[in-house]
């Protein structure tokens, strides 16, 4: 309902034009990167005409050249990670404004000037629509592009409630002299150990200092997908996992003082924990009923020692009984709904979800591939928070042999 109520109009910021991509400075962070997919990425930068710089984390051929090739500047440093891959980029902009893109991403031809034009001094940072390119692996490019589709619509409520979640890594443009001193810093470039989450945490920080922070749709940028399932699922498991941390963190700093920003937040992050739980109680229950019905057969069995007429009787009761509890269970122990309750909620809620599909212009076949994606999050989800919690635990046992190490 609330997707419902927030999403059908998109988001659109108007023009401004108190900036132009001349005011524009793009740094690429590049690491064993595509030489193919790299050359357009560099090519949809150059032939807007503005100045980019070009950061090899650990690396230098044949992205030196292909820089080279079309105007930019290239920097090579140690592999590091990203994150001092952009602190080392954006100490080379002299623009008010610095556009942080992925190796990985094209920008439409235009998309600099426009997401530009759209920049004043109450914006920390603007994000455009990031869509997928085309890959050989239909399924896996379908199921992104179905997560893509959720993200569009939770930006669209998130934009209307106090600010999306986060500023796309693959692409997002910010004031320079605002971001600056925060990337460089060393609260940025101290890794957290065992997450990613620049984007957020450049996000967090701009939302604290009191910047809006926004999407447009206006402008489209398109970025390689997850080769195969495998790398989809890791994609997924390394955003929940960050999204999972700076969920709490959000929580605890208060950064969106807006109660629909954190229901939606909730919704997404708390759904998969409270269905496990649902469903290990559901499976222990029924667990539980077999095991009875199934006593009950052996001890008819261990009395007469053959399979005669009562212990056929025997076995049908206890198979009405297991499948009474069944009904009974589906119907009021799990949720409180009844099964008919829950039956007209579902309808009413793919007529919302139908209704968003039809009104984004989205095709048959792209919708139809909507359910597809939800055990990609449910799995990632899932996985992110167990790996989360093995963690936490891990440094919490580290801390305490070094302390007693200490003693």
């Amino acid at each position: 309902m609330i997707l419902f109520l927030f999403a059908r109009s998109p988001v659109k910021q108007p023009q401004v034009n108190r900036y132009s991509s001349k005011d524009v400075t793009v740094v690429i962070p590049v690491y064993r990167e595509d030489e193919g997919l790299f050359l357009d990425t560099v090519k949809s930068v150059a032939s807007q005409g503005v100045r980019f710089v070009v950061i090899g984390d650990g690396c230098s051929s044949p992205y030196k050249e292909i820089t080279s090739v079309f105007g930019g500047e290239f920097l090579e440093i140690p592999h590091s990670g990203k994150r001092r891959a952009l602190a080392e980029g954006i100490k080379r902009v002299r623009t008010s404004l610095v556009l942080l893109l992925d190796s990985d991403t094209l920008v439409e031809q235009g998309g600099i000037e426009n997401l530009a034009s759209k920049f004043d001094d109450s914006i920390g940072g603007i994000t455009p629509l990031v869509e997928e390119l085309t890959t050989s692996n239909s399924s896996v490019y379908l199921i992104s592009k179905v997560l893509s589709f959720f993200r569009k619509l939770n930006n669209r409520v998130l934009s209307k409630n106090g600010g999306i979640m986060v500023l796309n890594g693959q692409c997002s443009l910010f004031k320079t002299d605002v971001i600056l001193p925060f990337i460089t810093s060393q609260e940025f470039l101290r890794t957290k150990e065992g997450f990613i989450g620049d984007d957020r945490e450049i996000t967090i920080f701009l939302k604290e200092k009191g910047y809006k922070v926004v999407q447009d749709e206006d402008v489209r940028v398109f970025t390689s997908p997850p080769r195969d399932f495998n790398s989809l699922l890791k994609q997924m498991t390394r955003w929940f996992r960050a999204g999972y941390y700076y969920y709490v963190q959000e929580l605890k700093r208060k950064v969106t003082p807006n109660p629909i920003y954190y229901y939606v937040l909730s919704y997404w992050y708390l759904l998969p924990i409270l269905l496990t739980i649902e469903y290990m109680y559901t499976g222990f229950d029924l667990g539980y009923h077999l095991i009875r019905t199934t006593e009950h057969i052996l001890e008819r069995q261990g009395n007469l020692g053959l399979p005669i007429l009562s212990d056929l009787l025997a076995f049908r009761r206890a198979l009405v009984i297991f499948s009474v509890r069944l009904i009974k269970m589906a119907k009021t122990e799990v949720t409180s709904f009844d099964i008919f309750l829950k039956l007209a909620y579902s309808i009413v809620d793919f007529i919302f979800l139908g209704v968003l599909i039809s009104s984004m212009k989205t095709r048959i076949r792209d919708s139809i591939y909507v359910l597809s994606a939800f055990p990609v999050m449910f799995m990632s989800s899932l996985t992110a928070l167990l790996s989360v919690l093995l963690s936490t635990l891990i440094s919490s046992i580290r801390r305490i042999v070094r302390g007693g190490m200490d003693t």
